[in-house]
């Protein structure tokens, strides 16, 4: 039983291949000069193919609840940055996300 639910844990944690496309994606996205999306039509994006509904409905230009939305992702990038079967690449990816959402203020 108790490995059963290790096991389950990490499930949780760790960062499948679609996650992994879906936070370089973001990534290259927002970095790029040239774009015609929202910061939240973005992350929308990827609250969705992160499985984070509630965060994905909150994400939206005005949203008075947009907050809690990028919370919420980079609280998931955080568990998946520290995930031990994440390659470094990964990890390193994931950290240039997360350092990206505080240093535009999506975070605090």
């Amino acid at each position: 039983l108790l490995l059963l639910l290790a096991a389950s844990i990490a499930c949780v944690c760790a960062i499948t291949d679609a996650e992994y496309d879906a936070v370089k994606n973001t990534l290259l996205k927002e970095m790029s000069n040239h774009h015609d999306f929202t910061t939240e039509q973005l992350f929308h994006d990827l609250a969705t193919d992160l499985g984070l509904a509630s965060a994905a409905q909150s994400l939206y230009p005005g949203s008075p609840t947009a907050k809690d939305g990028y919370k919420a992702i980079y609280k998931r990038l955080c568990q998946l940055s520290k995930d031990k079967s994440a390659t470094e690449e990964q990890k390193s990816t994931i950290v240039k996300l997360e350092a990206f959402m505080k240093n535009i203020g999506l975070v605090g």
